[in-house]
Parts: C-alpha cells; sequence; structure tokens
C-alpha cells in the first residue's frame, strides 16, 4: 500500500463499518506482531463474525437465565456435583486448557496465537458444540438441578472466556462482564485468573474429540440419505479401529444417541467383523475350469446359490464339497473368493480411526414415532400461538386420511401425555371448533383442533346459565301490599315482591330490618337522565357524573380565567439534505451470513434478490407484500414466494404460524444448494407474536444459513421497532448495513 498511491485502508472506515473489537481483533489474530499484514475485508467480516456468535451465546444463556431467574452466587458446584454431566465436564477442562494456551502464548508475544486459540474456543468448543449439546437440558420448565448446572456452567466459562478476551477486545467484554458479574467498575480491576489443574481432563478431551468426529460423519451420511435429524434412525454402528475409539464410544455413548438422533449404537471392537455385513461368493474360474472342465460352469453356478457363509465355513474347515451327477467334487481355498457387501439400507461413512455403517430402513416403529413427533411439535406450537399455559388442559382433535392413522394410532397416548390433552381423538370428519391449522410433514397431511379445557368447562357453564334463564318462572299467587293494599309486582333478580306504591318491599318477603335496602332495585328506581349524553342519575343529582352538565336545578362553578399568554411566532425549520445511503448489492453479502438491512426503503431487498436469481442463485421470499404485485415489478417468475397473511390460502403463512415459515425455509436449506433467504415483514410477525419468539426464530435460522452457506436478508425499518427491540434484533445477525 501506498499512500501517495492512494491505495491505503482508512482504519476509521473500517471502525465504522465493523466496529473497533472486529479491527482490533483481525489485526492480532491474522500475522505476528512482527510480520506484514496482508490486509482483507474478507478477514474483517470473520472476525465480526466471530464476535457476533460470541454475543449470541450469551444472548442465549442470559435470557433463560434471567426467564429462571437464576442467581449464580447462590448455586455452588459442589451442591450440583451429581447433576454435572460429562459434557459440561468436557467444557470445563476444554476452559483451563485454552487459560494454558492464551497464557503461554502472551509469555514469548504471540499475540496471534492467544487470539487464534480463543476464537477457535469460541466458534468450535462452545458454539457449535456445547450449547448444541444443552439446548434441550434449558428447556424444561421447573427448577430442574439438571437446568441449574447447566446455567452455573455457561456463567462460569463465559466469564472466563471475556477475561482471557478483554486485552484484544475491550468493549464487547466489558458490556458481557457488566452483565454478568459487574462486581468491579471494569472488567480490567476484577481478580486475575487461576489456572485449575484438578479440572483438566485430557483422557475426556480426546474422547469428545472422537465423538464430534463421528457425529459429524452420520451427518454426512443422514444428508446423503435425506433423512432429517430430529427422525431416529434404526442404527449406528462403529467399527473401532483404535482403543481410543472404543472407550470414547462407550464413555460416551448417551451423548451419541442424543446428537445422532439412533435407536440403538453398536460397537464393534477392533479385529472384529460387523455381523450384518453381507457376504459374496465369487468362482475363481481360471482355477475351476481346469480341474472340472466340463462342469466348471454348472459348479460356480451351484456356488452362487449356496449360502456365502456356509461355504466359507466349510472351506476353512476343509470339509466343503458339492454333488453333482452323482458324484461329490471338493472345493478348494483358491476356487472361490469372498467379498462383504453392505445390506440394503445401509450406509457406509469413514472416519479417521474406523467406519461408521447408518442403517436408515425406515420400521414401522420409527414411522409411528417420527410422525408423532411432528404433530406434537406442532399442537404446542398451536399451543404457544393460543397463550395457553403451560400445564393448561386441552382438548385435541386430529383429522387425517387412514393411511396416516394406521401409522400413528400406536402413539395416541404417548401425544395425549406429551400435548397435555384431556381428550384427543382421531376424526376424518372436517374440523369447525376450536383453533385450526392444517399442516403438512413428509408429504402426509393433517388437520388439528385445539379447543382449551378450561374455557369450553367455562363456555358449557355459560350456556348452562342460559338455559336456566329461559325457563318459565314457578306461578306465584297474586299478592297485595298490606300497608296500601295495591297489587304486589314480583322482582325476578332478588326472588321478593315489591310495592311501587310505597317503594318498599313486603314486609313478609323482606330480610332482617338491618339488611333491608332503602331504596328498590335499579330497575324500579325513579330515574333522571342527563340532556346531553342520557346517562341514567339518581333523582338527587345535580350534576352529570359522566359529562359533568348541570341538570335542572343544579349549579356548577365557573371555569377559572386562564391568562392569555402571547404566542411567539413559529421558527422556520431548516430542511436538512438527506445524503446519499450506501448502495448495497450482492457484493456486500457473504455467504453463510445474516444479513439485517435498516432502512425504509422497501425496494432495495428485493432488488437483491433480482440480482440473486439473475447470477444464477435459487431464492425464496417470505413477504408481507402480495406475490402478484412483486412478480409484476420484478422479475420473481420462477421463485418461491409465501405471503405473510391471515388470508389466502395456497404459499400463504399466518403471521403466528411461525413453525410453518421456519419448516418451509428448512426445506429449501435442505436441498444443498447455495441460495438466498429474505425474510421481509419482520415488524408484522413481531406484532403477532412474542417478541422472544421472533428471537428464537432468527436464531434458528442463523444457525441453519450458516451450515449451508447460504444468504439470509432482514429488512427492517428502524423506526417501526422499539429501540430496545432494535437492538437485539442487531445482535442476532452478522452484518447490518
Amino acid at each position: 500500500m501506498s499512500k501517495s498511491s492512494g491505495n491505503i485502508i482508512e482504519p476509521f472506515d473500517i471502525i465504522k463499518d465493523y466496529g473497533v473489537d472486529t479491527l482490533r481483533l483481525y489485526l492480532m489474530k491474522t500475522s505476528a506482531p512482527w510480520d506484514d499484514l496482508t490486509f482483507s475485508y474478507e478477514g474483517v467480516k470473520n472476525a465480526k463474525r466471530t464476535l457476533n456468535i460470541l454475543w449470541n451465546v450469551y444472548v442465549f444463556s442470559t435470557t433463560y437465565m434471567a426467564l429462571d431467574s437464576f442467581d449464580p452466587e447462590k448455586v455452588s458446584f459442589r451442591s450440583l456435583r451429581k447433576y454435572i454431566r460429562l459434557e459440561d465436564k468436557w467444557l470445563l477442562s476444554r476452559t483451563e486448557t485454552l487459560k494454558k494456551e492464551v497464557k503461554d502464548a502472551m509469555e514469548i508475544y504471540d499475540i496471534h496465537m492467544a487470539c487464534r486459540a480463543l476464537e477457535n474456543f469460541i466458534l468450535e468448543d462452545l458454539s457449535r458444540w456445547y450449547v448444541r449439546l444443552v439446548r434441550d437440558r434449558t428447556w424444561v420448565e421447573s427448577e430442574d438441578p439438571d437446568k441449574l448446572a447447566v446455567y452455573k456452567i455457561l456463567h462460569e466459562v463465559l466469564l472466563t472466556l471475556t477475561n482471557l478476551l478483554a486485552p484484544f477486545t475491550p468493549h464487547i467484554t466489558e458490556d458481557i462482564y457488566q452483565n454478568l458479574d459487574g462486581k468491579q467498575p471494569t472488567i480490567f480491576m476484577s481478580p486475575a485468573i487461576k489456572f485449575d489443574k484438578a479440572l483438566l481432563n485430557a483422557e475426556l478431551d480426546q474422547q469428545m474429540g472422537i465423538v464430534r468426529e463421528i457425529v459429524e460423519r452420520v451427518s454426512s451420511a443422514r444428508q446423503r440419505a435425506g433423512i432429517k435429524l430430529r427422525w431416529p434412525v434404526k442404527l449406528v454402528v462403529i467399527k473401532a479401529n483404535s482403543p481410543e475409539v472404543e472407550d470414547a464410544v462407550e464413555a460416551l455413548e448417551s451423548v451419541l444417541l442424543r446428537q445422532t438422533n439412533a435407536k440403538s449404537i453398536e460397537l464393534v471392537r477392533m479385529g472384529d467383523e460387523w455381523k450384518g455385513m453381507e457376504l459374496e461368493v465369487k468362482p475363481n474360474m481360471e482355477v475351476i475350469g481346469p480341474v472340472f472342465r466340463q462342469w466348471s460352469s454348472k459348479i460356480a453356478a451351484l456356488l452362487q446359490y449356496q449360502s456365502a457363509r456356509r461355504i466359507k465355513e466349510g472351506i476353512e474347515k476343509g470339509e466343503y464339497s458339492l454333488g453333482i451327477e452323482g458324484q461329490q467334487v471338493r472345493i478348494m481355498p483358491n476356487m472361490v473368493s469372498f467379498m462383504e457387501t453392505l445390506p440394503k439400507g445401509v450406509i457406509q461413512e469413514e472416519f479417521s480411526n474406523g467406519l461408521i455403517f447408518l442403517d436408515t430402513e425406515i420400521t414401522d416403529e420409527i414411522r409411528s414415532e417420527g410422525f408423532a413427533k411432528e404433530m406434537i411439535r406442532r399442537i404446542q406450537e398451536m399451543r404457544k400461538e393460543m397463550d395457553l399455559k403451560v400445564n393448561e388442559e386441552i382438548y385435541t382433535k386430529i383429522k387425517m386420511e387412514d393411511q396416516l392413522y394406521d401409522i400413528i394410532e400406536g402413539k395416541k397416548d404417548y401425544m395425549t401425555q406429551e400435548t397435555r390433552s384431556s381428550t384427543l381423538d382421531f376424526v376424518t370428519d372436517e374440523l369447525t371448533e376450536g383453533y385450526i391449522v392444517e399442516w403438512n410433514a413428509e408429504g402426509e397431511s393433517f388437520t388439528i383442533s385445539i379447543v382449551s379445557a378450561a374455557k369450553e368447562e367455562e363456555k358449557k357453564k355459560k350456556e348452562e346459565l342460559e338455559e336456566l334463564k329461559e325457563m318459565p318462572l314457578p306461578e306465584e299467587p297474586p299478592k297485595n301490599c298490606q300497608l296500601c293494599g295495591n297489587a304486589l309486582n314480583y322482582i325476578e333478580e332478588y326472588n321478593r315482591w315489591y310495592c311501587y306504591e310505597c317503594k318498599k318491599y313486603a314486609p313478609e318477603e323482606a330480610p332482617e330490618e338491618a339488611d333491608l335496602p332503602e331504596r328498590p332495585p335499579a330497575e324500579v328506581s325513579e330515574l333522571q337522565h342527563c340532556s346531553l349524553c342520557g346517562a341514567a342519575l339518581a333523582e338527587d343529582a345535580t350534576v352529570c357524573i359522566r359529562c359533568g352538565t348541570p341538570l335542572e336545578g343544579g349549579e356548577v362553578e365557573e371555569p377559572a380565567v386562564v391568562e392569555e399568554k402571547e404566542v411567539e411566532e413559529p421558527i422556520e425549520e431548516v430542511e436538512e439534505e438527506e445524503e446519499e445511503g450506501e448502495v448495497i448489492d450482492m457484493d456486500s453479502l457473504f455467504w453463510g451470513g445474516t444479513h439485517l438491512i435498516k432502512s425504509e426503503i422497501t425496494s432495495t431487498p428485493y432488488q437483491l434478490i433480482e440480482e440473486a436469481v439473475s447470477k444464477g442463485y435459487s431464492a425464496i421470499c417470505f413477504t408481507r407484500d402480495f406475490p402478484k404485485k412483486l412478480r409484476k415489478e420484478y422479475k420473481f417468475e420462477d421463485i418461491k414466494i409465501y405471503w405473510l397473511s391471515n388470508i389466502g390460502k395456497e404459499d400463504t403463512i399466518r403471521p403466528r404460524n411461525v413453525e410453518k415459515l421456519s419448516l418451509s425455509m428448512e426445506q429449501f436449506l435442505a436441498k444443498g444448494k447455495e441460495g438466498v433467504i429474505l425474510l421481509s415483514g419482520i415488524e408484522y410477525l413481531i406484532t403477532n407474536n412474542n417478541f422472544l419468539t421472533v428471537l428464537r426464530l432468527i436464531q434458528s435460522l442463523r444457525d441453519q444459513v450458516a451450515v449451508s452457506n447460504s444468504i439470509l436478508i432482514i429488512p427492517v425499518n428502524p423506526h417501526i421497532l422499539e429501540g430496545s427491540q432494535l437492538k437485539l434484533l442487531e445482535r442476532e445477525v452478522d452484518v447490518i448495513l
């Protein structure tokens, strides 16, 4: 770079776009302090992404801690000792290793190595593995000690991490520290970090590394087979080529079962063969031909019709022979060869120390469990949309075809329990009552209706009361007032007889003297009405209590005279010229990232999609704008557009149906192609949902986009959302434009 040539990079421009912490981290991790630096915008973006991921982990942790009122000072590791799992111990061990790596690197001035160790810990160990392992544990509703153990681990690890990272990125770490602890005025006044050798567990670190590799390879096999992670697989077989793999699978089998979503894990030890492999025999005609001549072709055919394992076992014992034309011919070892083949429905994957066999057969039990979980997931989503309490009972009906009913009927009790349904019925008639949503899963359509049990009971009681009111009252014999002799009137509301002349209840019907009302019920009182607003008033009222108008004979105080003040002439405001905003195009975006576009201009996101399509990328839109209008204004003929609306049927997603939106995006990303996704109308989703629900949706979509190396665009009008909401949204994205 040369200042005279004009090809320098202005640091303040980088700081303006990406932040000072991002620039500091990039400069210190890229190269050693004594080496020349080759500047790269892509490297700056990656540094920004690392800090965003750290912030996301912090937000994930503190959000759930706040919801459960978690106080780290009241919870000790000693009280949670028996609830700390192997994955928790592994993260504590990795944290101690990180302390040592950073300390050793800083002592010899290898600042770049210290930053790289911190970055690797944030991306690989904390975000992509540990949070993934414990996410389900944080969703438990009750004050479960297992959940508190996760909170305690995350709190301690985040505090340690921010202390280690503070010299390199002081601003973000200061914010995190003040919210997590804040005992000192600044993070740089907090006590020095101490190394705890007792928490180191090199063996567990090695075992977890092996398990992580196996999980990644199983996910790859699932993708090749087209099986979603939420659907269980029948069997995962791990053939070990080292004792370390055997120990890892045995110690962390529970982690493997959860992360691979397998019904069973089978370990094949070193030197053993998996018995599930099929054996195929292949006759060696070069040997059989010269020995048996005219019989060679018949012998070859007979061998291929026999059991390969039986032939192999017989040859190994030296006793295998075939009968042909009344004679027995002996088969020698050099006359055949054997080859192992994969059974039908089994996929093989390799990893560094062995083989993996994934049985992809979808049994009736797996299919039944898979569809049951699909339906449970959708019922739970409908419960959230109805704002039902966690323990509130519901009446559930599911309309489906006979084919799906045959699959799911055995899981009825399980689904009833998991969804807190008082009753759960499978029906064939059209659903007309309750909250009704039509769903589709794995090519099967079904419709679910939910009715709140409490509201249904309340409705029934109201109907019973209405029926009682409509029933004719028992005929009473006419009665006369004992004071004036006039006929008494029966007051239904009070179940008493009343004299309008005397304005009293009949003596024989009245309660005790102390309880006798001085006035009759409102229905029979002599009332006056306001001439202005018509409000009913007591007969001795002088002023209307609704509008303040004086009644006949009433007096109202004159309002105080307000002293008139001289009004100054308004100062003419000078309109400032708006500066032209930065042009946003596809070059402004990066693959695998989530982008928040803050602008009142609505056309920019659609122009980005139009540009992406013109360059040959696949694209999909979720928008509040009417699809036909968009297709008319932009070149959107071949892309899928989902309309966020409460009306419409095809390609329409209700704003409260966040689950359907997420599933539609998953299907797009599952195609395995890099694509561009537009999620417009985020303000509409926030208006119709709990803001935390939309925030969790964006967190989930952001992870999916990163894995599939796609681009997610989220436009937002900054003047519509609240400041706190906009700030939280900004924390969940990779780039703000």
